[in-house]
């Protein structure tokens, strides 16, 4: 479960209010099924609970799916989640109209895994958002398409979780969708992890790596103790996209030890900003 207690939560609201008032734009990258739209309706909720509900607005890149019947006519129906499954080009309008921080709202569609379609203007970017998470597949892809997205995005993450985990998930959405067990199987087998090993391509071109953990050394940052803190973590700024102020990089800088063991009674499942994978217990992360 992610939570406002999470590392990545707090540090995307803390990049937002360091933007000191100009509207700022997290992008969450990674393949299906990485938790990417979990993460970001959690940053979203975290955001408007501490800074009011206007403050934070979530714009998911699934809301540009093409719709069935326009896949039927491009015979893209088994390939469905694919790049060219998408209108790129409206869902980078949009997101040059959001980064420029427009002085009217903004409707933005919205993909129901009920119905299977994208639903027009299902979701809300007011004009006092301060913070736009935006979260797909293919935000972080060299592809001429939809490399133009990355202007628009102050800070991009990817999302990293072990692929069996991944599919686990994504056969469990083909369930829910209606699905039955071989054919949610074929589906993941066939379209999702095609589109999951093309998005891995593009982890380089991220800002940061996100990999969900259990560990003592991710209790709240708040019960460590701050030398403890600073031993096994560092920051190290980069220039931003749109900006020129500094983003802090957060990385691991060494393992956990005795210091962090008594804190284990503390420890709840989050998200750690890492450039080292270190394999946790994450069967309960959704």
């Amino acid at each position: 479960m992610v939570t406002g207690k999470s590392v990545a939560v707090r540090e995307a609201v803390r990049l937002a209010i360091a933007a000191t008032g100009r509207r700022f734009v997290l992008g969450l990258a990674g393949p299906p099924g990485a938790g990417k739209s979990t993460l970001a309706e959690a940053i979203v909720a975290h955001a408007r609970t501490r800074m009011g509900a206007d403050w934070a607005a979530y714009f998911p890149m699934d809301g540009y799916h093409l719709s069935n019947a326009q896949l039927r006519r491009l015979g893209l129906e088994d390939r469905k989640g694919a790049p060219a499954t998408f209108d790129v080009d409206g869902y980078l309008a949009m997101l040059a109209r959001l980064a420029g921080d427009p002085p009217a709202a903004a409707y933005v569609p919205e993909y129901d895994r009920r119905l299977h379609e994208p639903v027009a203007a299902r979701l809300l970017v007011p004009v006092a958002a301060r913070l736009v998470v935006t979260e797909g597949n293919y935000l972080a892809l060299d592809d001429p398409a939809w490399l133009p997205a990355r202007r628009f995005i102050d800070t991009l993450w990817y999302i990293d979780v072990p692929d069996p985990l991944r599919e686990s998930r994504l056969v469990s959405r083909q369930l829910k969708g209606g699905r039955d067990a071989r054919e949610a199987r074929e589906w993941v087998e066939r379209s999702d992890r095609a589109n999951g090993e093309l998005v891995k391509l593009s982890k380089a071109n991220a800002d940061r790596v996100i990999t969900p953990a259990e560990l003592s050394l991710q209790c709240r940052l708040s019960s460590v103790p701050r030398q403890a803190r600073r031993d096994h973590w560092h920051l190290r700024p980069r220039l931003t996209r749109r900006g020129t102020g500094h983003r802090p990089h957060l990385s691991v800088a060494g393992s956990a030890s005795d210091t962090h063991e008594s804190h284990a009674s503390r420890v709840s499942k989050t998200f750690l900003v890492v450039k080292t994978f270190i394999r946790p217990s994450v069967e309960n992360f959704t």
